[in-house]
Parts: structure tokens; sequence; C-alpha cells
């Protein structure tokens, strides 16, 4: 059996071995060759070091083995069109396509589905464009110090549509990502960009994982189980410009997470930001408009929350678990309720010695990529002073708050003992709307 079925249409330039001895376990391609028409491979190519393989215009790729992965050492190029894509057509699960140690490779046009790793890159620089990966295990993976721009494409019904590790670098813009477990994974002291993307129905949308000096600027969040996760980043990344629209959650910050959080719009999510386990970002200038709950901040979460905009939201902020933000200078129009504390919301509990029992694994945990987050002792008051509320009225200000006036008591589950619930200050309250608080533009 040759690697070439007599059906082929196959162009080889330079090429001193045109087809391989069906007894040979590979395909090696150690000159220049060009690939068109129909392309059957029943076994692993290797793209020699200072090879290029070019493949053309409607070229239709069919693997016939899980076992065929396309291993580029030297160059590859595959520029498809809108009238004449590059089709790999493969058996789910099948190995995909490796780039080691290379340059300048270019994917444009290409449709690739059902991979293990669309494309594998490790110390190597390409670009994607224009191409769909549809039902892959991974469709994009950058390894050890990788750069790629990956540029107006779509990511459909795959675990994993991009993954950013290791020292790696992703310019990721203009994609669509629909239908995926997971959107862009970035990861392992990763950087780049994610910019102007749509995320739709992900379980996932962005998973960031350890410090991401990067940016995630003018992308839309929509039906996304989760839109945003940020685990141990630190003071990263900068969350600026985008829209979060219908989805479960929209951003959650875990182990002492704190990315900046400015100018974006938050609107008819279930929730729009979490905070959890000394999650602490910097929210600035959003606006929060018609979510079932704005603000969630639980164990030992400060977030520092300046400069927003907060409108007919079920719920504005509930903070529990001693959680104490800084709430100033934000503007608070017609919600159901502005502020509510939890039933674990209790520096009397802390005191008694009866705080959450899972402070300390929180603070061991948030250490993994550095020194161990602190924490203050509770105060026993959240602090929402010095905020605009409407309306403007003390008696009706009052009604919009939950604490210790509503339910005196909160109960410690393990031991049945009350404690006195923490108690709102919003006194000294702003006498007219903060004018520059809440997004830029809609």
């Amino acid at each position: 059996m040759k690697v070439f079925r007599p059906i082929i249409l196959l162009v080889m330039m330079f090429l001193a071995n045109p087809v391989l001895a069906a007894e040979q376990r590979h395909l090696l391609i150690d000159k220049n060759q060009r690939w068109q028409g129909t392309v059957e491979l029943d076994r692993p190519v290797l793209v020699a070091v200072d090879a290029r393989l070019e493949i053309a215009p409607g070229a239709r790729i069919n693997v016939t083995a899980k076992k065929v992965v396309l291993k580029v050492e030297g160059e590859l190029e595959a520029l498809g069109s809108v009238a004449q894509p590059i089709r790999f057509e493969a058996p789910h699960g099948w190995f995909g396509i490796e780039l080691q140690t290379t340059e300048n490779s270019r994917f444009e046009h290409v449709q690739i589905e059902g991979a293990e790793s669309g494309i594998a890159a490790s110390q190597s620089r390409f670009e994607v464009r224009n191409s769909l990966f549809s039902s892959c295990k991974t469709a994009i993976k950058l390894d050890r110090q990788s750069e790629s721009e990956i540029a107006q494409n779509e990511f459909v019904d795959n675990q994993t549509g991009i993954d950013i590790g290791t020292r790696s670098q992703g310019v990721v813009k203009e994609n669509l990502f629909k239908g995926n477990a997971v959107a862009v994974v970035a990861s392992h002291n990763s950087t780049g960009i994610v910019r102007e993307n749509r995320f739709i129905a992900n379980q996932q949308g962005v998973y960031v994982q350890h410090l991401f000096p990067g940016t995630m600027n003018e992308n839309s969040f929509e039906q996304n189980k989760t839109a945003v996760i940020c685990d141990q980043t630190m003071a990263s990344p900068l969350i600026t410009d985008n829209r979060f629209v219908g989805n479960e959650k929209g951003i959650v910050n875990l182990l002492a997470s704190k990315p900046q959080v400015r100018n974006n719009l938050f609107h008819d999510n279930d929730i729009a930001l979490v905070n959890n386990q000394l999650g602490s970002p910097v929210v600035e200038k959003n606006l929060f408009v018609g979510n079932r709950l704005a603000i969630k901040s639980e164990r030992r979460s400060a977030p520092q929350i300046e400069y927003n905009r907060f409108l007919e939201n079920d719920l504005a902020l509930f903070c529990d678990y001693l959680s104490y933000p800084t709430v100033k200078q934000n503007n608070f129009i017609t919600n159901n309720m502005a502020v509510k504390l939890g039933d674990h919301q209790s520096a009397d509990m802390e005191k008694q010695g009866a705080a959450d029992k899972q402070t300390e694994k929180i603070l061991a945990a948030s250490g993994r990529q550095g020194k161990p987050a602190v924490f203050h002792p509770a105060s026993g008051i959240v602090d929402v002073s010095l905020n605009w509320w409407e309306p403007d009225v003390e008696e009706e200000i009052e009604k919009f708050f939950f604490d210790r006036s509503q339910e005196k008591w909160v109960l410690d589950d393990a031991t049945g003992k009350r404690y006195l619930r923490d108690e709102i200050s919003f006194r000294p309250r702003l006498t007219k709307p903060v004018t520059d608080a809440g997004r830029k533009y809609q």
C-alpha cells in the first residue's frame, strides 16, 4: 500500500523520494513539497528542518487513521480561500498538527475537526486566520514560549478552544467561540491580548490561572455559564471595555486574584461579579444593570468598588463569610435591594473563635504562586458610606439594606450557636449623584 492513493493529484517540488515504501513507519518530507487535490494519509508525516510544505487552496487531506500526526520542524503554509478552504477530514481523535521549534508557519481558511490537538506548538511562531476548529479536544495549544496571532476564526464545540501555556504569548482577536467547554485558557506565566472576540454559550469563556500580565478588552460574553475566571492571578489581568450579557456568572475571582475590572457593561446576568477566597479586584467605572445580583463577595474578599453605576438590579451587593469591600463614590439607582449581609457575615463569630474554618486553607492556597495573602481582622461593619442612593429619602434608603437591624443573629452550622450579624453603615451619604460614575459608553 502506498501512502498516496492513485486518485490523488500531488505536485512535488524538489522531492528526492516522491513516495515512501509501504514498510516505512512515516512519511519524511525533506525537500520543498506542494499538496493539492485529495491527499490520503494513513501514517505520521514529518516535515524536516529546512523543508517547506505548501498545501494548496481547496486541498482535501483525508486522514484514515487516528495515529496520523503532521509534525512540522521546517515550515508549513496552508493558505486556503473562502471559495476553496483546506479541509482535514479524519476520524475523531486523530493526533492533528504539531509544530516543533519552527517559525513562520501560516494557516488561513483551514477546517480541522475532531483532532486531539488541532494545532499544537512548542517553541514555535505561527499565525492562524479565518479558520474553523470544531469538536477538538484542544483546537490550538501554545506551549514552551510559543507565539501566535489567532484572528477571525471560529471555535465550535471543542473541549478547549485555545490553550496559552508555559511562558507563551497569544494575540487572540476577532474570533467566535461557541459551545466550547472552555474557550480560552491562559496559564503558567503566559501573557497576551484577548480582544474583540465573541463568546457565546460556552461553559467557561476565559480561564486565567496564575499571573497573566495581559489584557482582555472589547470582548462580548453572552449566555456563558461563566464568562471569565481568575484563579491566583494576583494583580492581573486588565479587564476593560467588555460586554457581559445574559451569563450565569460574569467574572469570578478566586484565591487572592486582584484583576483590574474597568469600564465594562454587566447586563442581565444572574451574578455579574463573584469574589471568593480573598478575591479582591479593583472594580471601577462599570455599569451594572438588570442583574439578579451585581456583586457577590465571600470568604475574606475585599474588592475595591468605586465610581460604578448600579441600575435596576435585584440586589446590588451581597457580603458573607467576613467580606469587607471598599465601596465609595458609586451611584445606586432603583435597585430592589442595595446591600445584603449573609448568614455567616459575623465579626462576633470570629472574635469568639468560631469563624469560617476554611480561612487557613484559603490563605495557604493563595501562596501557591508566592507569599500567602493576608487579611485584616473583621471589623463588624460593612461600610458603604459616601455613595449616592436613589430615592434620596432617609426613610426609604433604610429599606434597601439587610443587616442585624432586619435579622440580628447568624447561626454557626457546626455548633448551633448564635452570633451577632454584622451591620451596614451608609452614612454619611452623598447629596448628589457622582457625575463620572459608570461606564463611559453603552
